[in-house]
Order: C-alpha cells, then sequence, then structure tokens
C-alpha cells in the first residue's frame, strides 16, 4: 500500500487496522451540509443546495423563511446582508 491518503474504502480499512490494531473503522464525518441543515429543508418541502457546507443553521432556517415567504429574487443575498458575515458563514470559512 503507498503512502499518503487512501483513496479506497479497502486501503483505509487496511490503514486504520496497521495504526489501531483493529479492522473496525469509525464512521467518516460527512462532507458538505450538516443532517440538521438537510432535516430543515426536508421539513420545509425543498430540496438543499447543493455546497461545501459554509453556511450555518441560521442562515439556512432564514433562506427556507425568506423564500416561502416569496416576492424575493434571491433569498441567499437577503440572509446573507441581514445576518452578516459573523453569524452567516461558520468561523472556519471566514475570511
Amino acid at each position: 500500500m503507498p503512502f499518503g491518503i487512501p483513496k479506497t474504502e479497502n486501503e483505509r480499512q487496511e490503514t486504520h487496522k496497521i495504526v489501531y490494531g483493529t479492522s473496525k473503522v469509525p464512521r467518516r464525518r460527512g462532507k458538505g451540509m450538516s443532517e440538521a441543515i438537510r432535516k430543515e429543508y426536508r421539513k420545509a418541502g425543498m430540496k438543499a443546495p447543493d455546497g461545501k457546507g459554509i453556511h450555518t443553521l441560521r442562515f439556512h432556517k432564514c433562506v427556507i423563511r425568506v423564500s416561502q415567504k416569496g416576492g424575493v429574487k434571491n433569498p441567499y443575498a437577503v440572509c446573507m446582508s441581514s445576518l452578516g458575515a459573523e453569524k452567516a458563514v461558520k468561523a472556519g470559512h471566514r475570511r
């Protein structure tokens, strides 16, 4: 097995067994949006947008409310400007 990041699930299990002495690999953290955010969109009957998960749950709740209210061309822009970067973007993604 070459060094570096394991690319397949088998390589991942082998690496884990070498390092920790067991083949039980902990569940991977999901990339992108959290389950809580996807749940909010499902409750509202909307499809969660594809993305990297840089916005907060508060931001997405705002987007859902503004979208349901209607009359706005871009609910993402409205929520970003109303909440500001501190409350709309997760700390690790702020500039």
